[in-house]
């Protein structure tokens, strides 16, 4: 198997473990300062997982690129993402969560991370697990 695409899997196994402990925690009903803060942790470490199954599957199609804005830039342009202003605001966001800790902004990013970035996030490992399909699709067609 091409070590691009053990990358790619790799890479996208690790993005749906993190979605799902992510997702755990937002659906946690005894909410408190502990909850938000996992919240706040799992999406960090899901955002991270983000933009490098997002940046293995560019690779993949011959597009290198280094950093999460020029990735998620070009994931909104193949189709993958269909707001911009949305991963601009998580980029933002998850600077600041890991720089600087005020208990207002944890709230207002927990908040954001619930109501917009988690179904973001779900949503682009979703596009990105179809073109890997299509790419192994396409390549058992070809080895036939």
């Amino acid at each position: 198997m091409d070590e691009k695409v053990k990358k790619i899997q790799y890479n996208i196994r690790q993005y749906k473990n993190a979605l799902k402990t992510l997702e755990k925690a937002i659906k946690e009903t005894n909410y408190n300062e502990y909850v938000r803060d996992a919240v706040i942790q799992r999406f960090e470490y899901t955002y991270e997982t983000a933009w490098k199954a997002t940046k293995a599957v560019l690779s993949y199609q011959g597009i290198e690129l280094r950093h999460p804005r020029e990735i998620f830039s070009e994931a909104f342009s193949s189709g993958w993402i269909d707001h911009p202003e949305h991963w601009d605001a998580m980029i933002e966001d998850r600077n600041l969560t890991t720089h600087i800790y005020k208990e207002r902004t944890a709230e207002a990013v927990y908040e954001s991370i619930c109501k917009i970035y988690f179904p973001e996030l779900l949503s682009l490992y979703q596009s990105i697990t179809e073109v890997i399909q299509k790419y192994e699709q396409s390549s058992r067609k070809d080895q036939k």
